[in-house]
């Protein structure tokens, strides 16, 4: 019961790495024998609860082992924390198209929820998303005004035969359908009769 109650629970919204943002971070595992070690990696998502990152399949991280992550926010800015691994899975590269540098390499991903984070290690991860977001949808307004830039000027000769032919069409339908000459819109006869 407890296992489907939490998987209803609300967390805080993904920002997927993008290719110009920084993925680069360093986390710390304390084995049994106590000693430290630093391990460096690609961070995959992020959000104000948690990271995801990549591992090689022979590193030793298990369910519910506490670490250290020192993630780059996507505002420029670097925060340290405690965090607890949540899940552990095989890496499944989502781009079809194959522009994920991982796509060959088998690489484990993990998520880390962070312990209590404080506020301003939390302001800092919405700081830096909502920037990168708000960059994002300029770059995409900035490519789709490109787009539609070259498209008009690659098929401006279609446009105007397209607008030509409309025009044209709609001058033949109005010049069919105008009255003729011995047209007297007074004079009525019976159906059949008119044209005798």
């Amino acid at each position: 019961m407890e296992d489907s109650i939490r998987k209803f629970k609300p967390r805080a919204f993904r920002y997927v790495l993008r290719p110009q943002d920084k993925t680069a971070m360093r986390f710390s595992l304390e084995h049994t024998t106590g000693s430290a070690h630093i391990e460096q990696t690609f961070l995959i998502n992020m959000s104000e609860s948690g990271v995801a990152f990549l591992i090689d399949p022979g590193t030793q991280v298990h369910i519910k082992e506490r670490l250290k992550v020192e993630i780059p926010v996507p505002s420029g800015e670097s925060i340290a924390w405690w965090g607890t691994v949540v899940r552990i899975q095989e890496y499944e590269p989502r781009s079809w198209f194959g522009r994920d540098r991982f796509r060959e390499d088998k690489k484990i991903m993990v998520a880390v929820r962070f312990d209590e984070l404080p506020d301003g290690h939390s302001r800092a991860i919405r700081k830096g998303i909502e920037q990168s977001f708000m960059k994002a949808m300029r770059e995409q307004q900035y490519r789709n005004w490109l787009y539609y830039r070259v498209l008009v000027l690659q098929n401006i000769g279609k446009f105007l035969l397209y607008i030509l032919l409309f025009a044209a069409a709609i001058g033949f339908i109005w010049y069919f359908s105008l009255p003729s000459d011995n047209y007297d819109a007074k004079r009525g006869a019976p159906w059949g009769e008119r044209f005798k």
